[in-house]
């Protein structure tokens, strides 16, 4: 079939857990592509986020499918179902965002017929048989058209792969700076039941080991006698259970709130005093973009793009990985002067406007989808 009204097809591909960071990348380039005159598509192959992926990017005008509303489908009749789809659209770019969308597009052997794209948002090694499909996953990615990391360790990973850097391009995630109502601060606290005076610290995101969702456990635990601190876990994982028993063995159950997933992000941060981000292993998370947008105070390690984003001492505190003790005196110099802390976060909010929009990534991708199309013959 040719691409509806004689536009350009742009199909973007994603096994989904939730609406997190390459959830929310994704619709807002899918978007993008769609106000340029694309005939711009999402594609949830399966997950417990593909209902909401689907409905949000209905929302947002695009058309979109999941494969499964919710849990999984096995192997062959989902690559069987990709099939059917992409033959639909023999002259489509295929954007595919991690690794499952990746080696299905390569077993089917897509990348030999269509032009595929590849955005890499971050690997999590956390067990063998993630090291094992993270391994795959590299390989396989040589046979695409071209690979878009979101960081600059990513770029050097895929590199040591052993792709050419011809390949491979550097695009920092972008979004459509967030807004949550006057009231969020108020709302939020109430809901959880949360003193009006209290300071609140938020971490966003997977309850996953990498995470280290520890750190903070423990960086509380050392100042909650000094400062009226609660915390907010927002985020599922499977971690989860065992952050809960940390949590009682440090007599912490009154302080840390498990929220589990929430689709109210913007106005958690308009309610926080800090987000706090405390991962080994990061790229660009959409999170700190939001809260950048959002005037939110930082304090995040030094992993990944971060650092690269965030000025230590003018934008926010930036801390080494796995060092409580650094963690600690951050958090507790964002409570002791609120002053600093205000006008770190504004320096950040302006650096999110003129770096990290929405358009300032889809620009960038769209030159690369534009040079794979003409790559591919098809002017």
């Amino acid at each position: 079939m040719s691409p509806v009204d004689g536009k350009k097809v742009a199909i973007q591909l994603i096994s989904t857990g939730g609406m997190y960071g390459a959830e929310r990348a994704l619709l807002e380039l899918a978007s993008y592509i769609a106000d340029q005159g694309w005939d711009s598509r999402v594609v949830a192959l399966e997950g417990r986020g593909a209902t909401e992926l689907v409905q949000r990017a209905t929302a947002l005008g695009l058309t979109a499918e999941a494969f499964v509303a919710t849990g999984r489908l096995a192997l062959l009749p989902m690559m069987s179902r990709l099939r059917q789809l992409l033959r639909r659209y023999p002259r489509a770019i295929v954007h595919s965002h991690g690794y499952k969308p990746d080696i299905l597009l390569f077993l089917l052997g897509i990348p030999r017929r269509l032009a595929c794209l590849a955005t890499c948002h971050s690997w999590y090694s956390e067990t063998r048989q993630l090291q094992a499909l993270e391994a795959i996953d590299k390989r396989v990615l040589r046979g695409f058209d071209h690979v878009v990391a979101v960081s600059g360790e990513i770029c050097e990973e895929l590199h040591a792969s052993g792709m050419s850097l011809k390949k491979i391009s550097l695009i920092s995630n972008g979004i459509t700076a967030p807004s949550a109502g006057e009231d969020a601060k108020v709302r939020v606290r109430e809901e959880f039941g949360l003193p009006r005076s209290a300071k609140l610290i938020v971490q966003i995101g997977r309850l996953a080991r990498s995470k280290r969702n520890d750190l903070l456990v423990a960086a509380v635990a050392n100042l909650v006698d000094a400062v009226d601190i609660h915390v907010l876990l927002v985020g599922e994982g499977d971690q989860s259970q065992a952050l809960a028993e940390l949590v009682k063995r440090r007599g912490l159950e009154d302080r840390v709130h498990f929220c589990g997933y929430r689709d109210n992000i913007p106005q958690i941060l308009a309610a926080a005093d800090l987000l706090a981000l405390t991962s080994d292993k990061e790229g660009l998370p959409i999170v700190i973009l939001e809260a950048m947008a959002m005037q939110c105070a930082i304090v995040a390690t030094r992993v990944g793009d971060i650092p690269r984003v965030l000025g230590d001492g003018r934008d926010a505190w930036i801390v080494p990985p796995n060092d409580v003790r650094a963690l600690t005196e951050a958090i507790r110099a964002v409570f002791s002067r609120p002053d600093l802390a205000k006008m770190r976060a504004a320096n950040a909010h302006l650096e999110f406007l003129r770096q990290y929009s929405r358009d300032s990534m889809g620009r960038r991708y769209l030159e690369i989808y534009h040079r794979v199309w003409a790559g591919r013959g098809w002017l």
